[in-house]
């Protein structure tokens, strides 16, 4: 829904930038919010098909990637909007740069979630065969021929 912004007669054309202003603050945020969300939900979905079966594992990794496709653009809309926008919302530098980092370090913290917990499965599934290959082998040392 578009807002058709009218100066109020006796202010001037600062206030009518102050109004702009606020009115594109949260564009941009609620977007990367959106896709971060969605990002969050192939996610989990993901993670818990990963569980159920070996079927589940192969269609996991298809929604591990959907929700690394989700944060990355979520969070390249964010940036790219705000780097446009900048002086239209009249940020400072400072201020833009630290929303930029924030923005980054949470899909950094995605990824890293991400990275442990595929590293973390596959970590188990190959110690749980040497265990099974270890078991097996103890019980034939353990036999004696009569």
């Amino acid at each position: 829904m578009m807002m058709m912004m009218m100066a109020i007669p006796g202010e001037g054309a600062g206030s009518v930038q102050l109004q702009l202003q606020l009115q594109l603050l949260p564009g941009p945020s609620s977007g990367f919010l959106s896709w971060f969300r969605n990002g969050l939900l192939a996610t989990g979905v993901g993670v818990i098909s990963y569980v159920q079966s070996d079927v589940g594992r192969e269609a996991a990794y298809g929604f591990f990637i959907l929700g690394g496709i989700c944060v990355s653009y979520g969070s390249l809309s964010y940036l790219s909007s705000l780097v446009l926008l900048r002086r239209t919302m009249m940020l400072s530098f400072s201020v833009a740069l630290f929303n930029g980092a924030t923005v980054t370090l949470v899909a950094l913290f995605w990824l890293c979630a991400i990275c442990l917990y595929i590293g973390r499965l596959e970590v188990e599934i190959i110690q749980d065969e040497d265990s099974n290959e270890y078991l097996e082998k103890e019980d034939d040392y353990g036999k004696t021929d009569k």
